[in-house]
């Protein structure tokens, strides 16, 4: 004790750091332990939380690019469809407009010929009369 006091330690400054050493014990081992291990482990599932959203991130990314691959495919499919059920139809609406021609002017031909005949028909009909009409109107003219 007469080496410390001649360094000028009394033996409150022992009793101090004996509290300290103790106190630095404690607290290590209950307080400062858990927190570090609590913020550890906070910290991996963080880090984890942080790969795990990049990830995602990722997976949403490459998900959004095979969507708009699809969707660009299945519009050139829709397109392909659409042309060739177009044509379709154009060569069906074609063909029939032709068959509605061909019909029409059938009917025409048909109705024109009737019409000759009936023309015809009259036409001799008239020239069957012609005679009794030319007598009628002699004999009014004469009076008769």
């Amino acid at each position: 004790m007469d080496l410390l006091h001649a360094l000028g330690i009394n033996q409150y400054a022992i009793v101090q750091f004996l509290i300290f050493a103790v106190m630095f014990a404690f607290l290590t081992g209950y307080v400062f332990s858990p927190y570090a291990k609590a913020l550890d482990e906070r910290e991996k599932r963080t880090v984890g939380g942080e790969n795990l959203a990049e990830e995602y991130q990722e997976k949403a990314i490459e998900l959004q690019t095979e969507y708009q691959q699809k969707a660009r495919d299945l519009n050139s499919q829709i397109q392909t469809i659409f042309q060739s059920q177009k044509g379709a139809a154009s060569a069906e609406q074609d063909k029939v407009v032709r068959q509605a021609q061909d019909e029409a002017n059938s009917l025409i031909e048909k109705n024109r010929q009737a019409i000759a005949k009936s023309v015809s028909q009259v036409s001799e009909e008239l020239r069957g009369q012609t005679t009794n009409v030319a007598l009628a109107i002699t004999n009014r003219l004469l009076g008769k």
